[in-house]
């Protein structure tokens, strides 16, 4: 049976603020009531329409509540030093959350919701990557396209291990997070950990502009158009459907959707979009409550009535999470070809519940199946034609405010190394600035007109960084596979 859902928010992005404001003197009987109310209750919230269904246990004595509460009151009647009652509140919500031991279930206390809700709608400012909690560090899902964090090289599964040099170990998402925000025009110095290299990027952080769709026609293929869907969020089926008819009245007859590095967004917006590919009474995906419920999501009018009619393909990769997994799965339940690399793997559905008077509190609050019945976390949706990017494609950017040069060793200089090779000038296969590599750089600097120092720094370490940009762009592998498919049907 088709049910329409209700708005239920899908991811949180590594933007988060710490401002804090002060309580009322009954603030032990709200911090009672709130702490009972998050242990008993089951909500499900789009804000301003709420639907609540609770029960409250008594909080005397005799429940595990009672230390709780009675270790606050020895704190405000004996503790010697001062305190913010606040920050004792948010403490104690965030070290609940943090035990129940899922990445994706988190506490923002009242300002950080706002940013929360500013990616959700479509704005907000930061770095511009989607995170979660990998054991002890932070993990990127994805950059958002076109952000500073994608502009400076990062990439999906890349750990960040320090925050301007301060270790991330152990730390919980909203620290982390915390200390990356900053104001726009700022930097930010992030220790990266890739697979076993360890490299320190220098990013400036800016107001994220989310466009959603982005389009163009194919530059050799007149009949082929490219649309990149960047993130799920309120207006992304709207825009998309206005690129298909624009590309249509073009005479487009083939689309390549194109879902790399997005890292979901709203459940709503992924049925809106999955249903204009989908036949009416096809299934798109299906979602199980924590009471063991089952509802199973079929396209039809409730999703929107536009359906696009021409051949179309779907390009994934490791970045595309949540949302993106959803369409991916109900394509490829459609027979529409999924091309790329195996996607993120988030099968978990986060509802956000407006806490009163302290924020909110996003949980998982159930898992979710594709069109195929199958539960894809932590496996994700293998592509029907898997094609890997050159191996240069993961490739970490050079800091260019740092300097490499003859004699030095690195992880950093490994990099250089690799950069160099993939631009066909001769550097060794190694972590050590040798004298081959400083005449490397030389040749470098030659054909780009730039002082021959040897040295890697500065106009140099840029120069590097957009030419093996533009090659990586110009051997898209995954999107040249995409059209050679599509060309073949």
């Amino acid at each position: 049976m088709k049910k329409q859902p209700k708005n239920i928010k899908g991811e949180s992005h590594e933007e988060s603020q710490d401002k804090r404001k002060k309580f009322t003197p009954y603030l032990v009987l709200i911090f009672a009531i709130i702490i009972t109310f998050l242990l008993t209750s089951i909500y499900y919230t789009n804000k301003g329409n709420q639907n609540l269904q609770n029960t409250l246990l008594p909080a005397g004595e005799g429940t595990e509540l009672s230390t709780l509460i009675e270790a606050y009151y020895i704190l405000e009647e004996q503790y010697l030093g001062e305190y913010d009652s606040t920050e004792i509140i948010d403490g104690a919500l965030s070290g609940m959350v943090s035990a129940v031991d899922d990445p994706y279930t988190e506490y923002y206390p009242e300002d950080e919701s706002e940013v929360m809700d500013q990616s959700i709608s479509g704005s907000f400012e930061g770095i511009g990557a989607e995170v979660m909690k990998e054991g002890e560090y932070v993990k990127i899902v994805a950059p958002i396209a076109e952000s500073p964090a994608e502009k400076a090289g990062l990439q999906p599964n890349d750990l960040i291990i320090e925050v301007e040099g301060e270790s991330t170990a152990g730390q919980s998402l909203n620290d982390v997070v915390s200390r990356i925000r900053g104001e726009k025009g700022t930097e930010v110095i992030l220790r990266i950990q890739r697979g076993d290299s360890e490299s320190t990027v220098t990013v400036t952080r800016d107001s994220i502009p989310i466009e959603t769709v982005v389009y163009e026609v194919d530059s050799e293929h007149d009949k082929i158009g490219h649309v990149e869907i960047r993130s799920f969020s309120q207006p992304t089926a709207e825009e998309l459907i206005d690129a298909l008819q624009d590309l249509e009245d073009q005479g487009i007859e083939k689309i390549i959707i194109d879902v790399r590095k997005n890292p979901g967004g709203l459940l709503d917006a992924a049925l809106n979009v999955a249903n204009i590919f989908i036949p009416d009474g096809e299934p798109i995906m299906s979602m199980e409550d924590s009471q063991g419920q089952t509802v199973e999501f079929e396209a039809g009018s409730d999703y929107g009535d536009y359906k696009y009619q021409g051949e179309v393909v779907l390009l994934v990769d490791e970045g595309s999470a949540s949302a993106s997994e959803i369409l991916a799965g109900a394509m490829q339940a459609q027979d529409i070809p999924i091309i790329g690399s195996t996607t993120f793997g988030k099968g978990l559905v986060q509802s956000v519940v407006d806490l009163s008077n302290s924020g909110d509190l996003k949980l998982t609050t159930a898992r979710w199946l594709t069109a195929s019945d199958e539960f894809i976390n932590e496996k994700g949706i293998q592509p029907d034609v898997e094609v890997e990017l050159p191996a240069y494609a993961n490739l970490m950017l050079i800091d260019s405010t740092q300097e490499y040069s003859q004699g030095q060793q690195s992880d950093e200089i490994k990099n250089v190394n690799a950069i160099l090779r993939a631009l066909d000038y001769s550097a060794p296969d190694s972590a050590h600035f040798t004298e081959e590599t400083s005449q490397a750089v030389k040749d470098f600097q030659k054909d780009q007109e730039i002082e021959e120092t040897g040295i890697v720094t500065g106009e140099t370490s840029s120069k590097l960084v957009e030419q093996i940009m533009e090659k990586i762009e110009a051997n898209d592998t995954q999107y040249e596979k995409a059209v050679e498919i599509i060309l073949e049907d």
